[in-house]
């Protein structure tokens, strides 16, 4: 049972690992296209919008690293669900207000005004984060099959 909860966790930290790797690629390719993105929202200020675009894909790479290190794991997961809830919120935000703009998730490959789908994309990936947190019993447990 021990294996079977470990490879799943592994799975989970692949899978948030790859999306979060390639959102962060699109958008460090792309700043001033996220700076759009992260500005239509109407939330931020626009030097705040503008610092985001350039600081969120290197920290999102950083954590699609990390979440790859058993050490790091569950600290990494952690910070991705909280990630992706606040994206939620903030796509829920622009939705309540009747913005129509892309969500910046993945670049300019992203459709515009896709909510519910972007919304039920984050919680699945926020449902992969919670197995890592409950399968993952030690830091430093280690994939042995």
């Amino acid at each position: 049972m021990e294996k079977i909860r470990l490879v799943c966790s592994w799975i989970c930290r692949i899978i948030l690992a790859s999306t979060f790797a390639y959102a962060s690629y699109v958008k460090i390719l792309h700043p001033d296209l996220f700076f759009m993105d992260i500005r239509n929202y109407q939330l931020l200020p626009d030097e705040l919008s503008q610092i985001s675009a350039y600081l969120l894909p290197a920290f999102e790479l950083c954590l699609s690293i990390t979440i790859l290190i058993p050490r790091y794991s569950k600290t990494s997961a952690t910070i991705m669900a909280t990630l992706l809830f606040i994206f939620i919120l903030a796509i829920l935000s622009a939705w309540f207000r009747g913005l129509d703009i892309s969500c910046g998730c993945f670049g300019n490959s992203d459709v515009t005004g896709n909510y519910i789908s972007t919304i039920l994309r984050d919680i699945l990936l926020i449902v992969l984060a919670i197995i890592i947190l409950l399968f993952e019993k030690r830091k430093s447990d280690t994939l042995h099959l």
